[in-house]
């Protein structure tokens, strides 16, 4: 089925018409096999993310679709697949709207463990279901897939950053009380040989950052190997132009007061800022803030929180260590942090802005896909100012490192 076949109105009614004739009259039977799903069971991450992907296709139709497709601001979506998806979502505290765990996270296939430059990564087979409608290179087998398999590796690789996280969180709050005794020689030394293990845990925290950053960049390559050779390591180049016009349109981000999926609904960057102490009041802070308390799990938002609830942060235990190495490796964090979200900027801009080739793909999608807001202010310029901001919150953490 392509755009060529069904505009927008005509898919829609379909659905409805599809919907009535084959799942209206089972609903209950439905209800009570979605009841017997258990999170975690598979089967329940698999319905799941078959309801989510239903819903994103009902919202927007065969691609490519016009400019009046993308400004659509709320919507009567189908009850048979509303209610059967309200109820697993709610059960996991997620919203009654698609988001990356419901559409990417359960959206995957057996998965095997590969070698990739010497660290092992999840790969996932393939896809469950896929929401771009026709067989189009740039849209769908390429760019679509390319950005959940990107997200997916990274969540995969950032279960050791989850790890280290939490491993850093205990030892500081472990070992802060011994700030506060007198400085014996014994103290001293005791001193010296937690902060090391401290040091050693920060340390193996920005490792893991940096190799679930080095995903993030290898999805925007052209190559489709690895610095190794190895074949797996970025299958997919995604398109800029069919991202800035069919995946990221400036209209149609939100519906019915819902975001569209995003990355920051990761955990990724939270757990960073978390342990780092890094909040702030950019545009960009305000909105991860905003993903993380609203479209995450309730295990999600758990594990945040009991980061930031711990008795000490490790910017506290900084702030009053006298150690040289323990404030040189947490401004190293600080830095690759900081990086990290410069290198987020020029890919922002890049997959925003459409790249040189988007002429064509902006003509197919409409004037309205012009890139421009209500204030005026493109929404490339936008994003660009707002990660300004970020970064600069960001090294503002930066601590006095003593001589």
């Amino acid at each position: 089925m392509t755009s060529d076949a069904y505009t927008h109105v005509e898919f829609m009614a379909w659905m409805i018409e599809y919907l009535s004739k084959n799942i209206l009259h089972v609903m209950t039977d439905v209800m009570n096999e979605i009841e017997a799903l258990q999170p975690g069971d598979g089967h329940y991450e698999a319905m799941l993310s078959c309801l989510s992907v239903c819903l994103l296709s009902y919202r927007w139709g065969p691609l490519p679709n016009g400019s009046s497709v993308a400004c659509v601001s709320s919507l009567q979506l189908p009850s048979e697949l509303t209610i059967p998806f309200t109820r697993l979502t709610s059960r996991i505290g997620l919203p009654p709207c698609p988001t990356l765990y419901s559409t990417i996270l359960c959206n995957w296939t057996e998965s095997t463990t590969l070698n990739i430059d010497n660290e092992e990564v999840v790969w996932p087979l393939d896809t469950r279901f896929t929401f771009s409608m026709r067989d189009d290179k740039d849209i769908g087998s390429t760019t679509e897939r390319g950005f959940y398999l990107s997200v997916i590796r990274m969540e995969s690789m950032a279960k050791k950053l989850y790890e280290h996280a939490a491993t850093l969180v205990e030892l500081v709050n472990g070992y802060a009380d011994i700030q506060s005794k007198p400085m014996s020689k014994t103290t001293k030394d005791n001193t010296e040989m937690k902060e090391q293990k401290i040091i050693e845990a920060m340390s193996q925290l920005r490792h893991s950052a940096a190799q679930v950053f080095r995903i993030f960049y290898s999805m925007t390559a052209k190559s489709t190997q690895s610095s190794h050779g190895c074949p797996f390591a970025s299958p997919f180049a995604m398109s800029a132009s069919a991202w800035s016009t069919h995946a990221q349109t400036p209209t149609g981000w939100e519906l019915s007061g819902f975001k569209g999926i995003s990355g920051s609904q990761s955990l990724i960057i939270p757990v960073l800022d978390t342990v780092l102490s890094c909040v702030g009041t950019s545009p960009a802070y305000l909105d991860a803030v905003d993903s993380y308390k609203h479209y995450t799990t309730q295990a999600m938002r758990n594990f945040v929180d009991s980061i930031k609830n711990a008795p000490v942060s490790l910017r506290e235990y900084v702030m009053k260590s006298k150690s040289v190495a323990l404030r040189k490796e947490y401004n190293q964090l600080i830095n690759s942090l900081a990086v990290f979200r410069m290198g987020h900027r020029a890919v922002g801009k890049k997959y925003l802005g459409g790249g040189e080739s988007n002429v064509e793909a902006e003509k197919t999608a409409g004037e309205l896909v012009d890139k421009i807001r209500r204030d005026g202010e493109s929404t490339v310029d936008t994003f660009a100012r707002a990660m300004t901001e970020r970064i600069l919150e960001t090294k503002k953490l930066l601590v006095e490192e003593i001589r």
